[in-house]
């Protein structure tokens, strides 16, 4: 840079921007308090557990082997180096959790396969 009272001249170089932009929506998650306690005692983990999961990431199916009154679906989320299976029904907004827990080996398998 050159540097007079009167003047400024500046070398540049060509650079280019790239702005990312990614908006993160919080998903509400709801269960019930009941089968919290029941899902802790039987599986070992909260189902508030299940707020931890990347919802846009879950790969989920719909559990269609019982008229449950509204649409049951079953998925598939990683919580740090884990696999976890999440039963839920969607309630407007929020994600209502029915059963969160482990995936075993049989889930585990399936899913590295459909990823």
């Amino acid at each position: 840079m050159v540097r007079r009272p009167d003047l400024f001249i500046v070398a540049t170089k060509n650079l280019h921007r790239i702005n990312i932009v990614a908006t993160i929506t919080p998903v509400e998650i709801t269960f019930d308090p009941v089968k919290n306690r029941s899902n802790l005692a039987k599986h070992g983990v909260g189902l508030a557990m299940a707020a931890e999961l990347d919802w846009p990431e879950v790969m989920a199916y719909v559990d269609a082997r019982c008229d449950y009154g509204e649409v049951r679906e079953v998925g598939f989320g990683v919580i740090g180096e884990r696999l976890y299976c999440v039963v839920f029904v969607q309630r407007g907004d929020a994600m209502h959790v029915i059963s969160f827990r482990k995936a075993n080996k049989r889930e585990v398998a399936s899913y590295v396969a459909e990823a």
